[in-house]
């Protein structure tokens, strides 16, 4: 649940780039092994996924979201969009975490991962900093890219003392999001 906490929302630094080699598209992408097109079942067992599934939403919607921190080695956690009534658990994002002891540390390490995948890629990332959508004492530092049928963002997120008041259960945190543009799209139309 930790990662929920992020609204919009990959790789770490170099050294965790052993798959990301020459990706050119979304779909190339990878995260401790998963990555975006991949049946998930591939991964965790179908029970596994029926059995953490995130109770995000009140009713059900187009997607859902499972948690995981099973079998990973650069991140702590891992949450993981699939698609209501898809059988084949078809990964449509992800969002990866790491929870740095404070917020230098965590931008210290975001701008080490945007340089490291800039490179790799050959991508631009923008930078912005803004009063976050939801919580709104809290201020959120990201850098974002568009790609060939996705979207990346790096986000470090420290929350504010009276959000955290308000929600006791947050967690600062720094987090990849790897996106297709489908879940994007599920995104900007609420979520619905």
């Amino acid at each position: 649940m930790k990662l929920f906490n992020l609204i919009f929302l990959l790789i770490f630094n170099l050294l965790c780039f052993n798959n990301l080699t020459n990706a050119t598209v979304v779909a190339d992408l990878e995260i401790d092994g998963y990555s975006i097109g991949q049946k998930l079942t591939d991964k965790l067992s179908e029970k596994y996924i029926k059995n953490n599934i995130q109770p995000y939403f009140e009713d059900e919607r187009q997607y859902y979201v499972v948690y995981s921190d099973k079998n990973l080695e650069t991140f702590k956690d891992l949450e993981i969009y699939l698609k209501t009534n898809d059988t084949n658990y078809t990964i449509k994002s992800l969002n990866a975490g790491l929870y740095p002891d404070n917020l230098d540390d965590c931008l210290k390490k975001q701008n080490q991962i945007v340089s490291d995948i800039s490179k790799e890629l050959n991508i631009q990332f923008n930078k912005s900093s803004g009063k976050h959508s939801y919580y709104k004492n809290t201020i959120n530092r990201s850098y974002d890219a568009v790609i060939d049928g996705g979207y990346i963002s790096v986000e470090c997120l420290y929350f504010d003392k009276k959000d955290k008041k308000l929600y006791p259960n947050l967690a600062d945190n720094l987090a990849i999001h790897v996106m297709s543009n489908e879940i994007v799209k599920w995104f900007e139309s609420g979520y619905k």
